[in-house]
């Protein structure tokens, strides 16, 4: 038969694999036919848009805590037990001087410590603190 979206030759029945059917499209992954409304938008492992349904986004695809894009599972930076895009780890992490572990940089603190300028996240920074009140308190002693 022909396809009543474009007049091509087809055998899917009323609309070919191109044109489709009305109020749906295929999921990128898995090519399956799914309601528009049911598809995510994702970024494919090329960083590109693509359009996924629930099922295939929810066992391939992890949302990034800082922009709420959808990122492919191996492309996730995982902080503190959050989720990270690229972009959003190269822009929004960074690390403690101190116990080198990665931090958002939201969570990080400039201090100065023996006159050096240090970014230390806040149990480091606490631990500086309480070092730095006990010896005060044994030079009083």
């Amino acid at each position: 038969g022909l396809c009543i979206g474009c007049g091509d030759e087809t055998d899917e029945g009323l609309r070919c694999a191109d044109c489709g059917h009305p109020g749906e499209d295929r999921c990128a992954e898995c090519g399956d036919w799914v309601d528009e409304d049911e598809l995510w938008e994702v970024r494919n492992s090329d960083g590109a848009s693509i359009w996924v349904c629930e099922d295939c986004r929810d066992a391939s695809y992890t949302q990034c805590a800082e922009c709420s894009e959808w990122v492919p599972d191996d492309d996730v930076y995982w902080v503190d037990g959050m989720p990270f895009c690229q972009r959003c780890y190269e822009e929004r992490v960074g690390c403690c001087d101190m116990c080198e572990e990665e931090y958002r940089i939201d969570d990080l603190q400039d201090m100065e410590i023996d006159g050096r300028q240090y970014t230390v996240c806040p149990e480091c920074a606490a631990r500086w603190n309480a070092e730095k009140e006990e010896q005060e308190h044994a030079q009083i002693a």
